[in-house]
């Protein structure tokens, strides 16, 4: 399981534009989650994750990395938050396999 990465403050700044601290860190949280495969946070659990009370206020973070296109939202889904640049240190690095897949085995064909 990939655990929950930090980035520093010079990953931030390598970036395409600069963020603020409260940017970053929410920005972090957002890839954190695609990285780990999971769906993007909803409005509401960024707020409870940052203690954010205001739904308002979570959407003016959101709407400051949507002007500086480091995300894109979907409006029409609650969970439509994509970043559009990950941090290189936010890419997963290793992949743990849970489990293994059978394979069918193609029908043997004869030449003719």
């Amino acid at each position: 399981m990939i655990d929950i990465i930090r980035t520093n403050e010079a990953t931030l700044q390598k970036l395409s534009r600069p963020v603020t601290k409260r940017q970053g860190e929410i920005l972090e949280y957002i890839c954190n989650r695609v990285a780990r495969g999971m769906s993007p946070p909803t409005v509401r659990e960024i707020g409870t994750r940052f203690n954010i009370s205001s739904p308002n206020g979570v959407v003016c973070h959101l709407k400051a990395l949507e002007r500086k296109k480091l995300i894109t939202r979907d409006q029409r889904v609650a969970r439509g938050i994509y970043p559009t640049e990950m941090p290189d240190d936010l890419i997963p690095k290793e992949i743990t396999v849970l489990g293994r897949t059978w394979q069918l085995k193609p029908e043997n064909t004869q030449a003719a």
